[in-house]
């Protein structure tokens, strides 16, 4: 298995080195401009509190679909005469914590809080962990992040009536439409605050939103997932001809499956442009190449009926958008419920696209068959179950999986059914990948195309100290349990850098009230540092300055999240000016992390630090990974483009005829996410007229020239299409090792 990654840094995945072990060149290079890359990850599912726990739970093949007592179902809600109704089936994938919430942590007041429907609540927890584990402060001005999430309609009701002073509060509390901007306020995050609602397929509608969103330009970092919890838990009435089971058990693609099973959990992911986090140093934990999403539209038996051909589009138009073949794909996170009518209907989708493909080389597996499904929330949970499999290179098993349905033409297909689980080798060529689908009553068809992350660039050596080490916490309490968290994080793990926990506490918290800071030389004095011993160096002033509530922050950080550059978590070279930063030489207000880590005393000589933004332009926040000028070039920003990406790549014959009947005027599929081009801008010619001013037939002549630039592209690049893949990169991480993470206390009904 990979070795895990953590909060802080970055370990060599020695065991994942496919083509550079073989040296073999990587024959599929990632677009660094149209991939995006997850920084962070957060979620809360049935039986794990964790990803940590999700993946011990999936690749040990267990399921956390529970059977619980007449008395644990009243505990949970669920009223006496339920107990011997023969219809209520006693079957859930029940959801830890729902009562609990760290309201002081966020400033809501605990009667406010105890209003508040539960989704909201665990939403706002999750946002911040994700933001923690990705190393970016929430709040920062200097980046927009947007905000792209689903849920389910409230059914918590509060054992209190609301007093006329939370009349108005009442109004957002249980109504799904505002927890995007209750997230957005509570953070400080200034991009699009979007609720995303298409049934089942919501979250990874949102993901896929989210894609769009930064391609687009529209914010620089985007956090996307969603949650469903319904209330009461444990039990569920079945009611035949619809999809739950009868049994209560989800046995997807089995030979007994009669339905599927309930659940409440949810996740987020932090997206950002593959070309930026890997400029940042952000660990990647996996690369999103490419995401559709399309509609059945009329062309099925009945409104909540699955369409072979919508849901066969939507998985091929995703990998067109890739630039992948089917043969490529080692994994399908399908969305399969256990029913006997739709998995045999996803599995013909799917033999379409992968027609041709090797018999019995695709794993295909579902994440309901352990968790349950999770409503709106059940495509973040396929999201994030193969974006661990990726990770640890393994197929984890499909729980309860017996003997196929007879149904599904399995012999000879491509896919097979894990029964335990196994490693996953390395291709032939490129990277592993998978894909992950998600379908919505109603048709809103949804699939991502991931691939695991690229190996991290090598590094020198961590130099010697001494390190600083920063914690801040909202109390005195928080902040001891912080310390002791980072403490076990570094004795559990060598590989944890100490220049690297020394910048994400730097450069990656946002500062809070309680702080604690201490100059350490090595991994044995902050361990002992941590758990209460005294510091082994004297504090620079400016930390000093820090610790009584001052700012501590470096005056170049804005331009370095902006301008190409050494990784985050590489040195900051203090006397060396940063490319973008034209005009000005940036250097760290009176201290440096060289390349010996090493603060500088604040008896030298104090460094010059330009006003922010002086002699430079702004960077274009429209492009992913628009930055000022380099090596003395012209910071104008190159101006973003949209095109409509034609999906001209010729996918397998069993799709073929549907594109051709349905195929848009403009060449590419329906319901596919659309593309972004960048080009760069043309040189502007002596004389010619400022932006706003030009006439009529000049604008006419550029939409011309245009056209044509845009006709010879095609011919350039016949059968292939515009390839555009999105990666994700995160940093996994146990939530427990957040420096801030909110406590969580009882919320009373």
């Amino acid at each position: 298995m990979m070795p895990h990654r953590t909060l802080v840094g970055d370990l060599d995945r020695a065991s994942l080195t496919d083509h550079e072990s073989r040296g073999m060149p990587d024959p599929r290079p990632l677009d660094g401009e149209c991939c995006l890359a997850v920084i962070g990850l957060a979620c809360r599912l049935p039986g794990a509190g964790d990803e940590t726990a999700y993946w011990s739970d999936l690749a040990a093949g267990r399921s956390r679909l529970t059977s619980l007592s007449g008395n644990e179902l009243e505990a949970h809600g669920t009223g006496p005469g339920d107990r011997s109704d023969p219809r209520v089936i006693r079957s859930f994938g029940v959801l830890d914590g729902v009562d609990r919430f760290d309201a002081d942590f966020f400033g809501i007041p605990p009667r406010r809080a105890a209003r508040l429907d539960p989704q909201q609540r665990i939403l706002l927890e999750m946002a911040w962990q994700a933001m923690e584990q990705a190393g970016q402060a929430p709040g920062d001005p200097e980046q927009v992040v947007g905000t792209f999430v689903a849920l389910t309609s409230s059914g918590y009701v509060p054992a209190a009536a609301a007093g006329d002073e939370d009349a108005v509060f009442d109004l957002t509390s249980a109504e799904k439409d505002y927890a995007a901007t209750r997230i957005a306020h509570k953070l400080g995050l200034t991009g699009p605050a979007v609720v995303v609602q298409s049934a089942c397929s919501s979250a990874l509608l949102a993901v896929h939103t989210a894609c769009e969103a930064l391609l687009g330009g529209q914010c620089d970092l985007a956090i996307a997932g969603g949650i469903s919890i319904a209330l009461p838990q444990g039990a569920y009435r079945h009611v035949p001809g619809l999809m739950l089971s009868p049994t209560g058990a989800c046995r997807v693609f089995d030979a007994a499956a009669d339905g599927t099973v309930p659940g409440n959990g949810g996740g987020l992911v932090v997206l950002k442009p593959l070309a930026r986090a890997l400029a940042d140093g952000d660990p990647i934990r996996a690369v999103i190449r490419g995401s559709a999403a399309n509609n059945d539209g009329a062309v099925k038996a009945d409104y909540l009926a699955p369409s072979v051909q919508g849901q066969a589009l939507a998985v091929g138009e995703a990998l067109t958008v890739a630039g992948l073949d089917p043969a490529d794909i080692g994994l399908i996170e399908a969305h399969a419920t256990g029913t006997r009518l739709g998995d045999p209907i996803e599995i013909e989708a799917l033999s379409r696209v992968f027609a041709g493909v090797p018999a019995g080389t695709i794993a295909v597996g579902s994440a309901k068959a352990s968790i349950g499904h999770l409503n709106v929330a059940s495509g973040i949970a396929g999201l994030v179950k193969a974006i661990l499999a990726l990770e640890n290179a393994t197929i984890p098993p499909v729980p309860g999986f017996a003997a196929p349905n007879p149904e599904i033409a399995f012999d000879g297909s491509p896919f097979y059914v894990p029964f335990a689980a196994r490693p996953w080798p390395p291709p032939e060529r490129g990277r592993r990948t998978a894909g992950v689908s998600s379908f919505g009553f109603g048709g809103t068809n949804v699939h991502v195309v991931l691939e695991e992350a690229p190996l991290p660039a090598s590094r020198p050596a961590c130099g010697p100290g001494p390190f600083p080490l920063l914690l801040s916490a909202l109390d005195g309490a928080r902040l001891e349990a912080a310390a002791l968290a980072l403490a076990d994080a570094l004795e559990a793990d060598p590989a944890i850098r100490l220049d690297d926990v020394a910048w994400t506490l730097l450069a990656g918290r946002k500062p809070m009230p309680a702080r604690r800071a201490a100059m350490v030389r090595d991994r044995d004095r902050a361990i002992a540092w941590l758990r209460g011993a005294a510091s082994d160096a004297l504090l620079p002033d400016p930390i000093d300055a820090w610790l009584r509530g001052g700012a501590l922050r470096p005056a170049s950080l804005a331009a370095r999240r902006r301008a190409s550059r050494p990784a985050a978590r590489h040195p900051v070279r203090a006397a060396a000016p940063l490319d973008g930063a034209v005009g000005a030489e940036r250097r760290a207000d009176r201290y440096r992390l060289d390349g010996r880590r090493e603060f500088a005393s604040s008896a030298g000589a104090e460094a010059t630090v330009a006003p922010r933004g002086a002699g430079r332009r702004r960077p274009d926040r429209r492009r992913p990974g628009a930055c000022g000028g380099r090596d003395g070039r012209s910071a104008r920003a190159p101006r973003h483009r949209h095109r409509h990406r034609g999906a001209s790549r010729r996918l397998r014959p069993g799709l073929a005829a549907d594109r051709r009947r349905h195929q848009s005027p403009q060449g590419g599929l329906p319901g596919a996410s659309r593309h972004r081009a960048v080009r760069a801008a043309e040189p502007r010619q002596p004389g010619a007229a400022p932006a706003g001013s030009v006439s009529g037939a000049r604008r006419g002549a550029g939409r011309a020239e245009s056209r044509d630039r845009r006709s010879r592209q095609r011919r350039l690049r016949p059968g292939r299409g515009h390839r555009h893949g999105r990666p994700l990169s995160g940093c996994p991480g146990s939530r427990r090792l957040l420096a801030k993470s909110p406590g969580r206390s009882r919320i009373h009904r």
